[in-house]
């Protein structure tokens, strides 16, 4: 299974700075995890799986769909 990084993330959803996507995952946690540990801290740096980005992904439609 591929995992992601916070730089993947920053690409992805072309958020400036670290600090934007570990807020929007903070923020999300809950929402991200609800099914299983997508999202989690290994050695120290955030590190996500598929379902993880899927997830994200669809929680940051339903944001830009609200703009």
């Amino acid at each position: 299974m591929k995992t992601y990084r916070i730089s993947d993330l920053i690409k992805r959803y072309s958020i400036r700075t670290p600090q934007g996507i570990r807020k929007f995952v903070k923020s999300n946690l809950v929402k991200i995890n609800a099914e299983g540990e997508h999202a989690k801290i290994l050695r120290g740096e955030w590190v996500f799986d598929e379902e993880a980005v899927r997830i994200m992904d669809e929680l940051r439609d339903r944001t830009a769909s609200r703009s």
